[in-house]
């Protein structure tokens, strides 16, 4: 087995990795509540919400929540508010039933605004708050596999005709850049992590030409748990949040990242997976190949958590606890995705959307 250490690395990700090592200086909330004002007329309360690059505030007016403040990274390139900006006003036009964040326009009629701070300006941009109870927090049930298989291929199909240049700057997060990450294996010292991630990246670098030949588009990229709001009665989806991982690439990359995250520790963990794929599939077909690939990409999603994940907390090992809260799921994942062997899996997706029971 090649060592993980000696795959070449290929592409430029020094943009995206500044922005993960540059921790964003806190925002006084009095500050926040200014620039609401000055910026967009709204005279609100604020909560500071955690976040890995930017400063977020929770806008919330006689104790009921309604916008997210986001100010982002001093070093975050500008294209970047440019491009969040204008995927969720495509959104809102091409699938206004999909529950997206709102982009909300300054008094002025702007995107967003600039602040000032001693490190430089950061950009800020306020978006509809979404209700709802974070599918992390909901008890687990087949439904809400089902609900956000629909969601995600429908966000998939919206976003399926909208470009932009700044979705195709490099992100770290995304699977395609597994390959660069490898580069933090370093920050990984346990042996069985690195055992795992190498065996990941290995089985991603042979996709080879069936992954160049794979339909590619603007994906969310960030269908996790904590980002999909439920109705605590219907387990219906009512919101999809955070887009900011939102890049240019592998359209299977958009349901990998998903069931990295449902995939569970039953005696048959696949079967979140299924019930996602089954869903997603009656929406928006996955073709033989990409059906195919998607274990590997599954098990890539979860050797880019290990790696960047590790990495980070080496940074800032005050925030450690913090920024490992998704490896052990990882780790989980590539365990039974190990186990299985290359077959198993397949089968079983494969069977999954073609809606028969393995």
């Amino acid at each position: 087995m090649t060592d993980t250490r000696e795959i070449s690395l290929t592409g430029d990700i020094d943009g995206d990795v500044t922005a993960l090592k540059t921790r964003p200086d806190a925002i006084d909330p009095t500050i926040a509540t200014c620039a609401l004002l000055e910026h967009y007329g709204i005279s609100a309360e604020v909560t500071e919400l955690r976040g890995e690059r930017d400063s977020n505030f929770l806008v919330h007016s006689g104790g009921i929540p309604r916008f997210v403040l986001r100010i982002a990274n001093v070093a975050e390139q500008r294209l970047v508010a440019a491009f969040r900006a204008a995927e969720l006003l495509h959104v809102a036009h091409a699938a206004p039933q999909l529950p997206a964040p709102r982009l909300r326009k300054t008094t002025r009629g702007a995107d967003g605004f600039d602040l000032p701070t001693a490190a430089g300006p950061r950009h800020g941009q306020l978006v509809t708050y979404l209700p709802g109870t974070p599918m992390a927090a909901m008890p687990d049930a087949r439904f809400q596999h089902h609900h956000l298989g629909e969601t995600a291929a429908r966000m998939s199909l919206a976003l399926q005709d909208f470009e932009h240049p700044g979705a195709h700057l490099p992100l770290l997060w995304d699977i395609a850049r597994l390959p660069q990450a490898a580069q933090f294996i370093a920050h990984t010292v346990e042996p069985e992590q690195v055992r795992l991630v190498t065996w990941a990246v290995e089985n991603y670098l042979a996709l080879g030409d069936a992954l160049r030949r794979a339909r590619r588009q603007v994906i969310h990229n960030d269908l996790n748990p904590h980002n999909i709001m439920m109705d605590a009665e219907t387990h219906t989806v009512t919101g999809v949040i955070d887009f900011g991982d939102s890049v240019h690439s592998t359209l299977a990359n958009d349901a990998a990242v998903a069931c990295s995250y449902i995939l569970d520790d039953s005696d048959d963990p696949l079967a979140p997976v299924r019930d996602f794929l089954s869903a997603y599939c009656r929406i928006l077909p996955l073709d033989e190949a990409e059906a195919g690939m998607l274990p590997v990409l599954i098990a890539a999603r979860h050797a880019l958590t290990i790696l960047i994940t590790n990495w980070r907390a080496t940074l800032y090992p005050d925030n450690a606890a913090y920024i490992l809260r998704n490896q052990p799921r990882s780790v989980l994942g590539l365990r039974h995705l190990h186990a299985m062997g290359k077959h198993r899996p397949r089968d079983q997706i494969f069977a999954a959307i073609a809606g028969q029971t393995p």
